[in-house]
């Protein structure tokens, strides 16, 4: 499979969150762009959830109590099954 992440039709799962998956057989990819302050409730899955920030800032919720804020660069790697969510910044 070859293509272009800007010939993929993006939906809006939450107000002010765009998004665009590619599906394989084995593993998916998802690219998000947050509106300023958007969220993504919190959620969980079974997969790990690799996350990793372009620009700007978000907060990472994730388990019971752990929250971080995470900039360009930063990234996650969340184990299968564990709570999160994420908000952006200004």
């Amino acid at each position: 499979m070859i293509g272009n992440l800007g010939d993929i039709a993006p939906d809006r799962p939450y107000p002010g969150i765009e998004r665009r998956r590619i599906d394989a057989d084995g593993a998916t990819l998802v690219w998000y762009a947050f509106e300023p302050g958007a969220a993504f409730p919190v959620h969980r899955h079974r997969q790990e959830q690799v996350t990793v920030v372009e620009a700007g800032t978000v907060i990472l919720r994730s388990g019971r109590d752990d929250v971080r804020e995470l900039g360009p660069g930063g990234y996650s790697i969340l184990t299968g099954g564990v709570e999160h969510g994420i908000t952006a910044g200004p």
